[in-house]
């Protein structure tokens, strides 16, 4: 999961092109909470970044050495600790 920049963006099963990591990567079938933004969501999604029925984005890093590109979705995180 990338926290570093202006989008938080995670890994699903089935992507393409995909790098190895541990864990393996998110399983959106599995989340009760996972819902991906439709290109109607005005507020969030311009016309010129539609990839069919859903909002799609594409970053490049700084320094070249990272592409990262998908649909935007909303999915609740939580998270746990010990006091």
């Amino acid at each position: 999961m990338d926290t570093g920049g202006g989008l938080v963006w995670t890994q699903c099963e089935g992507c393409t092109k995909c790098f190895k990591q541990t864990p393996k990567p998110f399983s959106k079938n599995a989340s009760k909470s996972f819902r991906p933004i439709p290109c109607k969501d005005r507020r969030i999604c311009m016309s010129k970044r539609c990839n069919g029925l859903y909002c799609a984005y594409a970053i490049r890093y700084p320094n070249n050495t990272l592409v990262t590109s998908g649909f935007l979705a909303q999915e609740t995180f939580t998270f746990l600790w010990d006091k």
